[in-house]
């Protein structure tokens, strides 16, 4: 018979290593992003997100079409209509954060399913520079599209 302290082990062992084995993937071969601020550089697009429909659904999930049916989902519907502007162009004088800073009621819950993730941006937002620190740089809209955190 096992150990009860080994089997605790081995349960929370796995999830760590899950967790450093995603950390050290997503530090791989990261672009530099001051190179890629540069105001003379071009507009930067972003090889893994294209400003698509497929942005708003995960077509490998069957998130498509409506649940047990052949029918477009309302995300497949609505992706449609969408059109993609980039906030520097359409707001050239904004700033990333607003006249009045991060504020908990800018969070807006959409269609794509990240509630989880917004509850959290408005939790954080309850402090306006928890949000803001988050980001590397001034506060401006980036000229080339790209912001790090």
């Amino acid at each position: 018979m096992r150990n009860p302290e080994e089997e605790a082990d081995e349960f929370f062992d796995e999830p760590i290593r899950d967790c450093l084995t995603s950390q050290t993937r997503a530090l791989e071969n990261l672009p530099d992003y001051f190179a890629l601020s540069d105001p003379v550089e071009p507009m930067w697009d972003d090889p893994d997100f294209k400003p698509t429909c497929d942005a708003f659904y995960w077509k490998d999930l069957g998130e498509e079409k409506k649940p047990g049916t052949s029918e477009p989902s309302i995300m497949k519907t609505r992706c449609d209509k969408v059109t993609w502007k980039r906030a520097s162009r359409t707001f050239p004088k904004a700033s990333l954060f607003g006249k009045e800073g991060v504020r908990p009621e800018d969070v807006e819950q959409g269609l794509i399913g990240n509630c989880w993730f917004m509850a959290s941006l408005t939790a954080l937002a309850e402090k306006k520079e928890r949000v803001e620190s988050l980001f590397v740089g001034d506060g401006k809209l980036s000229q080339q599209g790209i912001y790090a955190i």
